[in-house]
């Protein structure tokens, strides 16, 4: 019995605490990041900014193409995205007529974002070279569709 305990304490580790760990990351980078006074330079914001966009969808990737780890690996493409845009949707909290048309357009923006990460990390973890390639190109996607959504 105690030998199985440590396995499911490993899985739980795995599945919640790691992807729950990379999601607090993110918001508190992000938060530092919206709160431009604890920053002097714009150009170390714009680093900063430009590193998260590309490794942090690379997360669910990495993560589940090394533990295989599906449930881990899908929470890891899903709760930092689902967190950042809890924050982004706090900061927008008047709801005025034109924070509803934000959000009108925001809602569907950010679910694609989650939804791709998710499966990014879901296919990354069968760890298969075709389920790789289906990965990177939805890392590819992913990007894609960030940069679409920038005016």
């Amino acid at each position: 019995m105690p030998h199985n305990l440590g396995k499911m304490e490993k899985k739980l580790i795995q599945q919640v605490v790691i992807p729950s760990f990379v999601t607090a990351i993110a918001i508190v980078l992000s938060l530092l990041l919206a709160a431009k006074q604890h920053y002097g330079s714009p150009t170390f914001r714009t680093s900063i900014e430009t590193f998260l966009i590309f490794i942090l969808p690379l997360f669910p990737l990495i993560y589940g193409y090394i533990t295989r780890d599906k449930v881990g690996a899908i929470l890891m493409g899903v709760m930092p995205f689902w967190g950042l845009f809890s924050v982004i949707l706090l900061g927008e909290s008047d709801f005025s007529i034109s924070s509803v048309r934000w959000l009108t357009r925001a809602i569907p923006f950010w679910l694609v974002l989650i939804i791709i990460a998710g499966l990014e990390g879901y296919f990354a973890s069968k760890r298969k070279i075709s389920s790789l390639f289906v990965a990177i190109g939805l890392y590819i996607l992913w990007i894609l569709w960030l940069l679409s959504g920038i005016h």
